[in-house]
């Protein structure tokens, strides 16, 4: 009875507050109305002064309006910063029933068109979370007429978020359309792979024309028990008009598939000079050393010492790190110390350096004395430290070096000393700190910085005064990662606060300096706009552009108008070329080199920007025009004799065809040992294809590497 009681109290209970709520519904909703309301106004009068919790607030109504409200108000903002925090709030929006669309159509559009690589990655990262209509918008952009890299992007994220087997058509479709960017086909076909059935990888293989599609598939086989997988990578390697990479990969799966079997192959490959580019050579006198058989190593090392350049380059490669215990090896690798080919020379030197060859010591002292080529020294610099780790007598040697007049053997002595740098060479750092050269200061700051020497604060703010540039930008960055301070690039500011609290100050604890990072990015996004070449920033005052005016960049670009026909390739790097002058800050120094198969720099070497030069300038690169081949390494080799370059951008729309060198692995070589006591940033450019050569400088040298189609 009692509990029949109950059962009706909670009915009636229950009733009553039904009826509470159809009651109060109205005034409720009308309650929640007049709060987004309020949100809404607080956004529209703080504009870009709004924090980011009152966009988050109004983001988690969920609603049509609040959707629209955050779509328009990202029209109206103008800072980075807050555009950003609007893309990433309406990124919330996926299970938010009809608001959803309106959220995410305006995302898709950011990831889609927005220049600024800060609020295209935003809108993508919100896209890659949205489980339910993510992988949708982003198979809407892969099918949009955008740049090449934004859709390359949006696949593969797809790739990530979406159910391969419910896309299989499509995807296919893809990969099958050869008039597609071969990026995108490449990323479909690895969306499908491992799903495919070993018969139709293989048919794949034979049939397919593009080689990276078709090393996918090989790759792929690799990862099976299939016995053709083996014959098939043999053909790949024997395709010498294949890509060095795709041939390399090729080798890799033979390996695993055939071990020391395959050495007679691959040491024919390595030994050949006309079909086989530097990055095979390598790639495949790596894979024969790790194999450690006794007979095939026994092969190698016989190949030392003879032959011609690239030879005697493979045989080298192939024997790096089986020194240790080879007195005879380690002899015949020394007699390569003085070779007359410069690249056989340097490799020599750093096979015995990384051996540790004590014998070698002699040699190479008086090759530091008298080096065959000024460039030999960075690499005997390193050797011998090295060799003679620990030895007062060479630690004495490498002080007095670091002071060198030789820009580049000064530099390799204090990266020598700044790798592992001791509070004993404090004085020195700081010496350093204030040399004319640019690049030797910027190692004395990346020493003292591993330091953290409260007291060396001072000095890094001092010498910041007569920084300007990428140097400024350097000090600046590397104060804040040791106090926390966001002053950035304010030389004067950080001067006051040192002569204030900062002299008494602890240096910032990691966790608490992780906190900083993110206050430091607000507000740099929050700064008004630095000037951009091709979206990239140009964050240095002395900065030289390096153009390619080759023939083909003549060729029509579809996505670019001109005068309402498609512009050209020409056109439009002049277009873009001409806004970054004029965005320059005054009495930055640049300067422009451009190139076909000769390299003709506008002036000797960097200007500085006033009225008269930039006027020079604009000038200068509107009457440009195209013409002959492309001649990369030459352009790259004329800019580093400017020894006032700090930063580079290289543009261009082909592989080398001209100049001193045109082999891509060489050329990427040549680079990193160029900058390996320059410290250049290289930017790269590619117009209108996918350029391996571009993407590995950039990466080599900090840089950032973008395309445009």
């Amino acid at each position: 009875m009692h509990s029949m009681r109950r059962l009706a109290t909670r009915v009636l209970l229950g009733f009553q507050l039904a009826l509470l709520a159809l009651v109060l519904a109205p005034a409720a909703r009308a309650q929640a109305g007049d709060d987004e309301s309020r949100l809404v106004a607080a956004l529209e009068a703080a504009r870009d002064d709004a924090d980011a919790e009152q966009v988050a607030a109004l983001a988690l109504r969920r609603t049509p309006t609040a959707a629209q409200a955050l779509v328009d108000f990202y029209g109206k903002v103008a800072s980075i910063w807050m555009k950003r925090e609007v893309v990433r709030a309406l990124g919330q929006f996926d299970a938010a029933g009809d608001a959803a669309a309106i959220a995410l159509d305006h995302v898709a559009t950011v990831a889609a068109n927005a220049q600024e690589p800060e609020l295209r990655d935003a809108a993508f990262e919100a896209l890659a979370n949205c489980r339910n209509r993510g992988p949708a918008y982003l198979a809407k952009i892969v099918e949009l007429p955008v740049q090449d890299q934004v859709r390359e992007r949006a696949l593969e994220l797809h790739g990530k978020l979406a159910d391969p087997k419910a896309n299989e058509a499509w995807y296919r479709k893809l990969y099958s359309d050869e008039k597609l960017p071969k990026k995108l086909r490449e990323r479909a076909f690895a969306a499908l792979v491992q799903g495919m059935k070993d018969a139709e990888l293989i048919k794949a293989w034979k049939e397919l024309h593009d080689g990276t599609l078709r090393r996918l598939a090989l790759e792929a086989l690799a990862t099976r028990d299939v016995a053709a997988t083996a014959d098939l990578a043999v053909d790949t390697l024997k395709q010498v008009n294949a890509l060095p990479t795709d041939r390399a990969a090729a080798a890799r799966v033979l390996i695993a598939k055939k071990g020391a079997k395959a050495a007679d192959l691959l040491i024919e490959i390595g030994l050949t000079q006309a079909t086989t580019g530097e990055h095979l050579r390598a790639v495949v006198a790596r894979l024969l050393a790790d194999l450690k058989d006794e007979a095939v190593d026994k092969r190698l090392a016989g190949l030392v010492g003879k032959g011609k350049a690239h030879e005697k380059l493979f045989a080298l490669q192939a024997v790096r790190g089986r020194l240790v215990a080879d007195d005879k090896l380690r002899k015949k690798v020394r007699a390569h110390l003085d070779d007359k080919e410069a690249e056989v020379r340097r490799l020599a030197i750093e096979v015995v350096g990384e051996a540790r060859d004590v014998e070698a010591a002699a040699e190479l002292d008086a090759l530091l004395a008298k080096p065959k080529e000024k460039g030999d020294l960075p690499a005997i610099v390193a050797a011998l430290t090295a060799i003679r780790a620990g030895e007062p007598a060479w630690r004495e040697r490498l002080l007095a070096l670091a002071v060198a007049a030789d820009r580049d053997l000064r530099n390799a002595a204090l990266q020598s000393l700044a790798a592992e740098p001791k509070a004993d060479d404090l004085a020195l750092f700081r010496k350093s700190l204030a040399h004319a050269d640019w690049s030797t200061r910027l190692i004395a700051l990346e020493a003292l910085e591993k330091l953290r020497d409260r007291d060396s604060v001072g000095a890094i703010v001092a010498q910041m005064q007569a920084e300007a540039g990428r140097t400024l930008a350097e000090f600046g960055a590397a104060l804040f990662r040791l106090t926390g301070e966001l002053h950035d690039t304010d030389a004067a500011t950080w001067k006051r606060w040192w002569e204030g609290p900062g002299r008494s100050l602890p240096l910032i604890s990691a966790a608490d300096l992780e906190k900083k990072v993110a206050e430091r990015e607000r507000k740099r996004l929050q700064q008004t706009t630095l000037a951009r070449f091709f979206g990239v920033k140009i964050e240095s005052r002395a900065v030289t552009f390096i153009v390619d005016i080759s023939g083909s960049m003549a060729e029509q670009l579809e996505s670019s108008v001109k005068e309402g026909r498609p512009a050209t390739r020409m056109e439009v790097v002049k277009r873009e070329l001409v806004k970054s002058i004029e965005a320059l800050e005054p009495g930055a120094a640049f300067n422009i080199v451009v190139f076909n198969a000769a390299v003709s720099p506008w002036k000797p070497a960097l200007v500085t920007l006033d009225d008269k030069t930039r006027a020079e300038a604009i000038d200068y690169v509107q009457h440009l025009g195209s013409r002959g081949g492309t001649n990369i390494y030459d352009a790259l080799e004329s800019t580093f004799l400017d020894p006032a370059v700090d930063t580079v951008f290289l543009l261009t729309d082909g592989e080398p065809s001209a100049g001193g060198v045109t082999d891509l692995q060489l050329i990427r070589e040549h680079v990193a040992r160029w900058n390996s006591t320059r410290h250049l940033t290289l930017h790269c450019i590619g117009v209108g294809g996918d350029f391996p050569l571009l993407e590995w400088i950039a990466a080599d040298a900090g840089g950032t590497y973008t395309k445009f189609n």
